[in-house]
């Protein structure tokens, strides 16, 4: 199994708690092209 570590400073983000929830998997599909998604529980790695 593979680890990703990515490091945020919430203090630059206006709501934390969205932008944790909803975009960073969004942008993790994005710059991985879709090969990690989001399941909404846990990533998976295709």
């Amino acid at each position: 199994m593979q680890t990703i570590i990515i490091l945020l400073d919430s203090t630059k983000m206006t709501n934390p708690d969205l932008v944790i929830r909803y975009t960073l998997p969004e942008r993790i599909e994005e710059y991985t092209d879709n090969q990690i998604t989001d399941t909404t529980i846990f990533p998976v790695l295709y």
